[in-house]
């Protein structure tokens, strides 16, 4: 066997499994004319096999970690951002009483809030695939810290609704990456934990502000303002959170063409649509009536002023969501059941 043939077979069994990853990379290629295989080859295919070694093979416990970091990093941001949504429920007839907001200020305040939610769910809800998750959820977070800003100095009801739409605009950004990043990231076992964390953190976010700030509006200080100051500083630490964590979509031109929302669904579960529709419909619109007119219910019907009772009374109807939510997929969630039940709503995050 020749000098080069033996040279050859050492390069072959060192990088086997590998090559493929190698001259992907463009690290190995044939030799020029009269150039030793050796010369320069092998010290790229070893550059190239061992990076591939390092983020593939050698560190699974590392990657693990890793991804485990982006995952609590989002769940705290989307629950962040929620909470910060739930905390302005109390404040509703702190504004009533004070400022002489009506009933139609604090509904049109809560129809600017699900305006910016839904128009950015249609518009933004597949950014993140292009521009990556975290750019879209430190997005997010950014304009819900710009809407706590806002609501700082409410006197007036526009003051009101503009702090609503920012905070609306920023929670249909983070529903939409803020998810698709706890998915993404999200340990394999156990199954249900990325549907859970994904949808119901919404819940639980909702119903831990409204509580929180009940609680800060009764008996702390700066009752108007310190709720909102608490929200931001969370909001900050759930960036720098996100902002630290690893990438899980690689960036990737885009036209805002391709943003534009389309509804699919395939046709086996087509005629479960109206049923959907007509339990998922009803339920979201009682959640609206809850923001605009729970305030004056317990203040009408309960005889009662507490900030406090009105975020546990508002919490009443977010959290059995969240607490219900792991026994219920737990029971029901088997690839069997779920693998031809999805539609694909693609507005949002893939």
């Amino acid at each position: 066997m020749s000098r080069n043939a033996r040279f050859a077979n050492r390069v072959n069994a060192f990088t086997g499994p590998l090559t493929g990853c190698a001259a992907r990379r463009g690290a190995l290629h044939p030799p020029k004319s009269g150039q030793h295989p050796g010369d320069k080859q092998l010290p790229q295919a070893y550059v190239a096999c061992r990076r591939h070694n390092e983020v593939g093979m050698s560190h699974p416990v590392r990657q693990r970690e890793t991804l485990f970091f982006a995952f609590v990093s989002a769940v705290l941001g989307l629950l962040a951002a929620f909470a910060a949504v739930g905390s302005t429920i109390p404040l509703f007839n702190i504004y009533r009483a004070e400022d002489g907001f009506t009933n139609a200020d604090i509904s049109s305040a809560v129809v600017a809030y699900s305006i910016g939610t839904i128009s950015t769910l249609l518009v933004l809800g597949r950014l993140s695939n292009f521009v990556g998750r975290r750019a879209a959820a430190l997005t997010s977070l950014g304009l819900l810290v710009a809407g706590c800003f806002v609501l700082l100095n409410v006197h007036e009801a526009w003051v009101l609704i503009v702090g609503r739409l920012l905070m609306g605009l920023g929670a249909g950004m983070a529903s939409s990456s803020l998810t698709a990043y706890i998915v993404d990231a999200a340990p394999k076992k156990p199954k249900w934990l990325a549907s859970v964390a994904s949808s119901q953190t919404v819940m639980l976010g909702l119903a831990i502000g409204a509580i929180a700030s009940g609680a800060l509006v009764q008996f702390g200080p700066w009752r108007r303002d310190l709720i909102f100051v608490v929200a931001i500083a969370f909001l900050l630490v759930s960036a720098v959170l996100v902002y630290l964590s690893p990438e899980t979509v690689a960036p990737r031109p885009f036209s805002w063409l391709s943003l534009r929302p389309t509804v699919r669904v395939p046709a086996r579960i087509r005629h479960l649509l109206p049923v959907a529709a007509a339990v998922i419909l009803p339920t979201w619109a009682t959640g609206a009536f809850y923001q605009a007119f729970v305030p004056a219910l317990v203040e009408d019907q309960l005889h009662a002023m507490s900030p406090l009772l009105l975020g546990v009374v508002f919490a009443a109807y977010m959290a059995p969501s969240a607490l219900g939510a792991p026994s219920d997929i737990c029971s029901i969630l088997r690839p069997r059941n779920v693998s031809g039940c999805r539609c694909s709503f693609s507005a949002g995050s893939e």
